[in-house]
């Protein structure tokens, strides 16, 4: 098989700081710009099939942790003792970056629980391609003060960012922090949302610059509304506000973003007002029955209030619905800077409160790209499925295993896939838990690669038959780290099948099985139609008991036995010998094959 090949010159220096005990033992990255070293790495890998367009500029990627088997495990706080790897109760010593040596990405914690492991964060990616792969490090002691750059993470086309988890903060720069009025905290698509009771619930997010007439063209052309919700009804009048800029229910002044149930029933509706004249707003909605009640649904507007001729395009989902309207806009879009902006609840009032839960509601001041939004929604709904983390080693393997000989064992693996591995060792004791010696005498160098791996064996010549011996795998990267497979038990020895030997064609029923040993065991000849099938499909004899001897003759009724077994696969056989001694556990011969011809 082609794989890479490694430098020679790199190779020797890094064996070179292997064994003279001076290779790295921790994966480096910087933290503003101070080296530091973590323990632990994982690479993320984007699935292409879940981008849609792009590349996309300074996108922020969902990172949940529990998507992911195993991982949360690892991300516990190591405090609290094994297998929890992370150092810093908080969680400050999780970071991303591109690489080694690298600055990390920037990045929020929504959630990080240390008794879990369950960690909810949102990662800056400056250039979100099909292509895109970074990495997850984590256990550091040398992390002591927060990693988290929270504003950085949302770059200036974002007016507004609130994950409602627990609290109304605006996540970006621009200070849009929110007022709650008895909304309660509770499970959201994303870690925790806000339950709003259809009664008289909202959250005021003020008046600030950042989010005033949205849809103009004070930060570009257009703007971006977006939130997921769960309706438990459709809220108070059957108009419940998911956001809301209106000084009063026709949305006279501003605009408005809600769930609808009069007229055509079950539908998204957004609408904005122009000039002062009562029915001049534009007020569009999605076909009957395009939405549901006690789902999660991502619902997004994009809309460019400049031209009375433009639309809205409202997404559902990753879908983008027929629109119809009531009313046309006519003249020029109100200004609707002094007017206060609700989540869960029309502005000028509580008399259209959403029923159900809002979480992650978002304002942009421009117009997003349907390919940027049907990628934020498929990284958002299904984390697990957008992005692949790899273990902790680099190195996917496919198996670890030793055949024992006469007087050798033979170590074999296989890799499915292999990452900046520099190459194996294979380390050997007599005693499971400790004492273990390295016994290949060169580096073993990894010849797989990113995608497909590589076949490798390695020969121990050095050992004595009936002696139990461990063996275990280690896989190297190319920044020293290392990592053990194993360990896998072999016991050598000198149980040669002599008869039938391999392919012998049979005809007399009286079957004799015969071998060479010079230990002092006891035996047991093993009949199957295949070496993988269950030992359920598996024949012994002698039926009671075991022989001392080292051959078998088998007694009428076992030869009708192994005659029905051999008729299932016209004929074919393998057979091996078991031994055990008092002082040895079980150990077989190799399987041999043979014939009968009925």
């Amino acid at each position: 098989m082609i794989g890479r090949k490694i430098e020679l010159c790199f190779l020797g220096l890094l064996i070179v700081l292997f064994f003279s005990g001076l290779a790295f033992g921790a994966y480096t990255v910087k933290v503003d710009g101070v080296d530091k070293n973590f323990s632990y790495r994982r690479q993320i890998t984007i699935q292409a099939s879940k981008v849609q367009g792009g590349p996309h500029s300074y996108f922020p990627m969902l990172f949940d942790s529990t998507t992911t088997a195993g991982l949360p495990t690892d991300l516990q706080w190591a405090g609290d003792g094994p297998p929890g790897k992370v150092e810093q109760i908080l969680g400050w010593d999780i970071v991303f970056a591109m690489g080694q040596d690298q600055e990390i990405l920037k990045h929020e914690v929504e959630k990080y629980s240390a008794s879990s492991g369950e960690y909810i964060a949102w990662v800056k990616i400056d250039s979100l391609t099909t292509t895109t792969q970074f990495y997850l490090y984590y256990g550091s002691t040398d992390v002591s003060t927060d990693t988290q750059h929270v504003s950085a993470v949302w770059d200036s086309v974002y007016a507004a960012v609130w994950h409602l988890h627990n609290d109304f903060l605006d996540s970006t720069s621009n200070n849009n922090d929110g007022s709650n009025f008895q909304s309660a905290d509770i499970g959201g698509q994303i870690a925790d949302g806000q339950n709003f009771d259809g009664s008289n619930d909202y959250i005021d997010v003020g008046t600030g610059g950042t989010i005033a007439n949205i849809f103009g063209s004070t930060g570009g052309t257009g703007g971006t509304i977006s939130a997921w919700i769960y309706p438990t009804t459709w809220g108070e009048g059957s108009f419940g506000r998911i956001l809301d800029k209106a000084t009063d229910t026709l949305g006279y002044d501003g605009w408005t973003f809600l769930v609808n149930n009069v007229g055509w029933p079950e539908k998204l509706a957004f609408a904005r007002y122009f000039n002062t004249t009562p029915g001049e707003r534009g007020f569009w909605y999605t076909p009957s029955n395009s939405m549901s009640l006690d789902a999660w649904q991502h619902v997004v507007v994009t809309y460019d209030e400049t031209s009375t001729s433009n639309w809205p395009i409202i997404y559902i989902d990753s879908a983008i619905p027929s629109l119809s309207y009531d009313d046309w806009p006519v003249g020029t879009a109100m200004d609707d800077s002094t007017v206060n902006c609700r989540i869960g609840n029309f502005a000028g009032g509580s008399t259209r409160t959403f029923e159900g839960v809002i979480d992650e509601v978002r304002m942009s001041d421009s117009i997003r790209s349907g390919d940027w939004i049907k990628t934020e929604y498929s990284n958002q709904w299904e984390p697990q499925n957008f992005y692949q983390v790899s273990a902790e080693t680099l190195v996917e393997l496919s198996y670890f295993r030793a055949t024992s000989f006469d007087s050798a064992v033979i170590l074999e693996w296989a890799t499915e896939t292999e990452l900046d591995n520099a190459g194996f060792n294979i380390w050997r004791s007599e005693d499971r838990d400790r004492d273990y010696v390295r016994i290949n005498l060169y580096f073993i160098p990894g010849e797989g690669e990113a995608g497909f791996g590589a076949e490798y064996s390695l020969t121990d010549y050095d050992v004595t038959n009936g002696v139990v011996y461990y063996y275990k795998l280690e896989e190297i990267d190319l920044y020293g780290k290392s990592l053990f497979h194993g360990p896998v038990p072999a016991i050598p020895h000198d149980i040669i099948p002599i008869w039938p030997d391999e392919g012998k064609i049979l005809s007399s029923e009286a079957l004799l099985f015969s071998w060479a040993s010079l230990g002092n065991y006891s035996y047991k000849v093993e009949i199957s139609l295949h070496p993988s099938f269950p030992a359920s499909e598996t024949l012994s004899f002698p039926r009671e008991g075991w022989t001392t001897t080292n051959s078998l003759w088998l007694v009428p009724r076992e030869w009708e036995m192994l005659l029905r077994k051999a008729q299932q696969s016209e004929g074919w056989i393998f057979w091996r010998v078991r031994a055990r001694s008092e002082v040895v556990r079980e150990i077989c011969s190799e399987w041999q094959r043979f014939v009968i011809d009925f």
